[in-house]
């Protein structure tokens, strides 16, 4: 089975072999134990429910859409070096349309005036919701080459007649070297980046920022919580709180440069 297509079932079977692995048949134990008690957790049960609800959307999108982009899979199986498994956050996962809608109606702008970027573009689900609204034009960053290719197959297939930018493309590189175009930008995150990665994405865009002062939004996403991102965009002189709620945190530098 090729590794774009493992969903939770496989990841469930990698995890326990990695777990025998590493501690034995009495770790194996252990971990089943605790999962059988998060089975009796309420809150562990709507977890669930909500996860296979999102999983039943993402399958419905890439059915309406001819794509593939639906599945949780593990960084190691998509290319990504063990040395830089702790840059990420663990696996690849899709964004929800919901969420990625809930995010870009907090965004009061004109879309048109805006080049939008997906940090961490997966397999390129964004870019293709994204290319439902009127952006000058639209990039993903993706540092796995698995994926970045399944992100250049996916727009070659998708089928919407909804489609308004066609200028998209996918760069396969280092976010942390990447440097953004000239205009207002849209960066867009679902929770990519460990600390030390997200620090060097934001010191490129303040550069950038302060060769060109424009506006400039940091649309930051989180399937659980965006507290989880802690202090990473507070701590940035360039940026001012926009928005906020639930699973959506948006920061902006103003088009011109703060006193």
């Amino acid at each position: 089975m090729s590794k774009l297509f493992w969903g939770g079932k496989v990841f469930k079977a990698v995890k326990l072999q990695e777990i025998l692995q590493e501690h034995g048949v009495a770790g194996v134990t252990r971990h089943l134990v605790g999962a059988a008690r998060r089975r009796l957790d309420p809150k562990w049960r709507l977890r669930m429910r909500q996860r296979a609800a999102k999983e039943r959307a993402d399958r419905d999108f890439d059915r309406r859409y001819g794509v593939n982009t639906w599945g949780d899979i593990p960084l190691h199986q998509v290319g990504i070096a063990e040395q830089d498994l702790a840059r990420g956050n663990g696996l690849y996962r899709p964004v929800s349309e919901e969420l990625f809608h809930e995010a870009m109606a907090l965004l009061e702008l004109d879309a048109s005036e805006f080049s939008f970027i997906d940090y961490g573009a997966g397999k390129g689900k964004v870019l293709l919701m994204a290319s439902r609204m009127p952006f000058r034009r639209i990039i993903g960053i993706e540092f796995s080459p698995v994926l970045h290719e399944a992100a250049v197959a996916n727009l070659s297939a998708f089928q919407s007649a909804d489609r308004i930018c066609s200028d998209i493309s996918v760069v396969c590189g280092d976010a942390m070297e990447y440097s953004p175009p000239a205009g207002p930008l849209v960066c867009f995150f679902f929770n990519p980046f460990s600390p030390k990665v997200w620090r060097k994405v934001l010191e490129k865009l303040q550069l950038a920022w302060e060769a060109e002062p424009r506006p400039v939004y940091i649309v930051y996403t989180n399937q659980r919580a965006v507290e989880e991102l802690g202090t990473v965009l507070s701590d940035c002189d360039f940026l001012e709180p926009y928005a906020l709620r639930g699973r959506v945190l948006i920061y902006r530098a103003p088009a011109m440069a703060m006193a």
